[in-house]
């Protein structure tokens, strides 16, 4: 496999962590509050698990581990690993978009500097 094909592997099991959470969070807030009572709970998370968004995020998750087992057979750790970390930008600007979730100076201080490492980390001299 080529260095271009397992950085797009990685990208995609980004996109695709990216989706799943995003998925659980549309689930969940469709759904009542946590019961208190355990036989309750376990209904909720029995409904929350056998929805469709959750049951597509949890095959993306099963992709998402397909994708990176290929990726490392190209990519060492120290490379692949920090660009996982893409999924906090985009996850915060999906949340942001889609559920109206706040973002404010400190949200962005905070990814410009996780962007920032991940650019640090991937230049290679």
């Amino acid at each position: 496999m080529t260095r271009s094909s397992a950085i797009g592997l990685v990208l995609l099991a980004v996109l695709l962590t990216v989706f799943g959470q995003l998925a659980f969070r549309a689930q969940v807030g469709t759904m009542p509050p946590l019961p208190a009572d355990w036989g309750a709970r376990l209904v909720f998370v029995l409904r929350v698990l056998t929805s469709p968004l959750v049951i597509a995020a949890l095959i993306a998750a099963g992709t998402v581990a397909v994708c990176w087992t290929m990726a490392l057979t190209a990519l060492p750790l120290s490379v692949a690993y920090p660009m996982l970390s893409l999924t906090f930008p985009l996850v915060v600007v999906g949340a942001h978009y889609f559920f109206g979730e706040l973002v404010d100076w400190r949200t962005l201080a905070g990814l410009c500097l996780i962007l920032a490492g991940i650019t640090v980390m991937n230049v290679r001299g």
